[in-house]
This record gives C-alpha cells, structure tokens and sequence, in this order.
C-alpha cells in the first residue's frame, strides 16, 4: 500500500491539530495573522491542501463562492485537537508510522538525516547518545530521538496505523 502524504491548510484557532498533523509527517499549512481569508482559501486551492477550520463564516464563504468549489473542507466542531484527529481517522485518514516526525514543527519543511554528526549547532552530548539526527533545510533546526522528541511520538501514537 502506497503511503499518502496529506496536504492540509489549518486555520489559527486550530494550531494544537496542525502541529499534531505536523508531527505525524503531513503537509500542513498554518494560517497566519497576515492572510486574509481570501488568500487563505486561494492558497488551500492552488496547493490541493484540505482546509480545516472552526469558522461557520469560513465556511459560508466557502459553501457560496463558485472559485472555491472544488476545495476540500472540513467544518471542525472541536478545537480539541485529539478529538479532530479521532474524526480524522472516522473520515478514512490514515497516518503512517514512516511519516512520523518527518518534517519540521516549526516551518512545515521535511527533514533529512545528517550523516555527518560534526555540525556545531548540535550539542556533545547529543552527539554522543544518539546515532540519528534530523535537520531542518529551510529553518535550521536539528531533531534528535530525545525525551521531547519521545514525548511527540506518545502525543499522536494511538492515531498511527499499525
């Protein structure tokens, strides 16, 4: 079975589901302070993405406009976000073990493993302990399989197909 990589546009009353989307490995855009609506909704066309929000005005918007008809979107009863990613799961979503941690929390972008354990930013001792590290081309952010890392894993575990 081939793994899917979903595309998603969250809306900022949702950033607990995006950045559970994000840890397990899902393409996941966060509206920002700056986007209008409109961009929003454009961007969530134009990318493919399924747009999730809590917004009954979002919504009409979207449920009224011709341009936006072919946008897929989840009207989100919850801000919970375990509990959306429960109803994700009710919908037929499926998340992947291989995807997770896969991309960076913090800019969406996807890792690579470092091969080469001499960067400076990354502390000695995480050197030493762990043989895996991941960094971030677009932020420049190391990840490493520590206590935090653990932590994410156990947040979004009971979601992950088996």
């Amino acid at each position: 079975m081939d793994i899917v990589v979903y595309r998603f546009s969250i809306d900022r009353m949702l950033a607990g589901l995006a950045r559970k989307l994000l840890i397990l490995g899902h393409d996941t855009y966060l509206r920002t302070e700056n986007d209008t609506l409109r961009a929003f909704l454009t961007r969530a066309l134009e990318e493919d993405r399924i747009l999730i929000t809590t917004s009954v005005r979002t919504y009409n918007i979207f449920k009224g406009s011709k341009r936006y008809a072919s946008l897929k979107f989840i009207l989100a009863r919850s801000e919970d976000p375990h509990k959306l990613l429960e109803g994700l799961v009710g919908l037929g979503f499926n998340f992947e073990r291989e995807l997770v941690l896969k991309r960076c929390t913090i800019c969406n972008y996807p890792l690579e493993e470092v091969k080469d354990h001499s960067c400076a930013e990354v502390p000695e001792y995480v050197k030493r302990k762990f043989s895996t590290l991941w960094y971030c081309r677009s932020c420049g952010r190391y990840y490493w399989p520590g206590s935090h890392y653990m932590r994410m894993l156990k947040s979004v575990e009971r979601y992950i197909e088996s």
